[in-house]
């Protein structure tokens, strides 16, 4: 409540979101030795603090746990009690264990990088999906690092863009979060006693105090690809690839009037892309951008030629 109330008196902001739980019974172990009715229990206090200081339309962000299976049974718990489901937001799971299917970097590489996405890790997002969807509640992840590459290679941009895929696409995710925002060299003497800002990944942009320079990462670039093009309503259509080494994820933006198509190529070759639409009529030009591992972010040149049945992009 201290927070939401410095939020609304310092700032003139009240957030529509309060995150209050980070690993509880997993990971962190916040509430190390607490069981699953003490974080039903905390949901239901705070709930009832917030609205008896006035804040009546804040909910909260749980549970946050450390894996997707842990996530899982806090929620079923939270959203099994009456009261404590009506503070309830967001549901916010993160992907570890560190090395798991997608915390690690060349593990996603190896299988929805090479079109054979894990079979476990996308069962517990079906569950996932159901559980939000039956609950009627938008699903966040929101914690992931430690990909286990270097945190500014082509590796972590291709590896977070997939990642980001899976999450909107088997989990029905609607939102995606790094580690931090942003990591400086002082916070890394601080927290690691050392200077190497590389040392994690899965912060979004990298800041070098002494030398006042800011590094976007691959996980910043990959972020980009999706946010720089979606605008606030747009909603995700259903998309398919004939090549499983060819991953869609499409949006349709009626604010902006547009459709957003994010295709990752992860063959070892450029491909020639035909887009279809069904349900959907467009006009005008193509435009975009395209990272590469020289290049992330670069205006996208296109041969594009438009037919009654789509348009066929090279």
């Amino acid at each position: 409540t201290a927070g939401a109330i410095y939020w609304r008196d310092t700032h003139g902001i009240v957030p529509r979101y309060l995150m209050l739980f980070n690993e509880p019974l997993s990971g962190n172990g916040e509430l190390d030795g607490g069981t699953t009715q003490e974080v039903v229990d905390i949901v239901k206090a705070a709930g009832s603090r917030l609205r008896a200081a006035g804040f009546g339309e804040m909910t909260f962000v749980v549970p946050n746990e450390e894996t997707e299976r842990q996530t899982l049974e806090t929620t079923r718990a939270i959203l099994a009690d009456a009261e404590a489901r009506q503070y309830v937001g967001v549901i916010g799971y993160h992907t570890y264990p560190y090395g798991s299917a997608y915390a690690d970097i060349n593990r996603i590489l190896a299988t929805s990088g090479s079109g054979q996405p894990d079979a476990q890790a996308l069962a517990v997002r079906g569950e996932l999906a159901a559980l939000a969807q039956q609950a009627g509640l938008p699903l966040w992840m929101t914690e992931v690092s430690h990909g286990a590459v270097d945190p500014l290679s082509f590796d972590a941009l291709r590896g977070r863009a997939i990642h980001i895929h899976d999450e909107l696409v088997y989990a029905g995710a609607s939102g995606y979060f790094g580690m931090f925002s942003m990591w400086d060299r002082a916070s890394q003497r601080q927290h690691f006693g050392n200077d190497d800002l590389g040392q994690i990944e899965g912060h979004i942009a990298l800041i070098d105090n002494a030398n006042s320079t800011v590094q976007i990462t691959g996980m910043g670039y990959a972020i980009g690809h999706y946010a720089r093009w979606i605008g606030v309503g747009a909603l995700r259509v259903e998309a398919t690839s004939s090549d499983p080494l060819l991953l869609v994820t499409a949006f349709h933006d009626s604010q902006a009037s547009r459709v957003v198509l994010v295709l990752i190529n992860n063959a070892e070759r450029e491909q020639a892309v035909e887009i279809q639409l069904q349900g959907l009529t467009a006009s005008g030009a193509i435009t975009g951008e395209q990272s590469t591992a020289d290049r992330p972010w670069q205006p996208l040149v296109l041969a594009e030629a438009v037919t009654a049945e789509g348009w066929a992009v090279t």
